[in-house]
């Protein structure tokens, strides 16, 4: 269990089971089989069905009946927030060892380090699993984007527009601190369901860009997109 993190300690993408006090103590007496042999095991996903927390978390749930005897596990969408809502669900599940989820881990410190109302959570309360993926995240452009550099993006004389899947969303707030950082006007406009609505946004020209992990874009940069 994570007792004490920083921003530079948890990256974006972890497998957390909710404050597991059962599975601690099953572990403890070898008592696997008794606790989930023949029950279904829910698999959170606090995005929506299509995107690349869901591609993950599909993944990885149809693999744990190789490791657990549970007769199912199943993936549950739990949206809304920019993954605050999944989250914040996540967080107060029952702590029986059914419920385990994906969460964003980059996201969700932001919001809790800034004290967002909104994150109901305590991540140094939940119990970590393991990490499914670590990326560096990269602002990108359409292809028929005047911009071809950071300097073009700083010099635009105009408020640059991004898309984002939500106020709670790593996309959202990584983008935020970047123009920031690198002195440039950001509107940012949120509410696409998918990173992959997202990506479509910036490749039809209707934002100038967004802010995403790699892995998620590396496809669209190596077709052109």
């Amino acid at each position: 269990m994570i007792h004490r993190t920083s921003a530079r300690t948890l990256v974006p993408v972890w497998l957390v089971v909710v404050r597991l006090v059962l599975l601690g103590s099953v572990a403890s007496y070898g008592q696997a089989e008794k606790a989930f042999k023949g029950k279904v095991l829910e698999f959170w996903c606090p995005y929506n069905v299509g995107g690349g927390f869901d591609t993950y978390s599909r993944a990885v749930a149809k693999h744990i009946s190789k490791y657990l005897p549970v007769r199912a596990a199943i993936v549950k969408n739990v949206i809304g927030g920019g993954g605050l809502t999944g989250t914040n669900k996540l967080y107060a599940a029952r702590p029986d060892g059914l419920t385990i989820g994906i969460v964003n881990g980059a996201g969700m410190i932001f919001n809790q380090v800034m004290g967002t109302p909104a994150a109901k959570f305590d991540l140094t309360q939940m119990a970590w699993l393991g990490r499914i993926a670590y990326e560096p995240h990269v602002i990108v452009v359409g292809p028929k984007s005047p911009f071809k550099t950071i300097d073009d993006v700083r010099k635009a004389g105009r408020t640059v527009v991004f898309s984002a899947t939500g106020l709670g969303s790593d996309d959202f707030l990584g983008a935020a601190v970047i123009a920031e950082a690198l002195g440039f006007q950001l509107k940012q406009v949120v509410g696409f369901e998918t990173s992959t609505e997202c990506n479509l946004a910036v490749i039809k020209g209707d934002v100038d860009g967004t802010e995403a992990g790699l892995d998620t874009l590396r496809p669209l940069i190596k077709d052109g997109s």
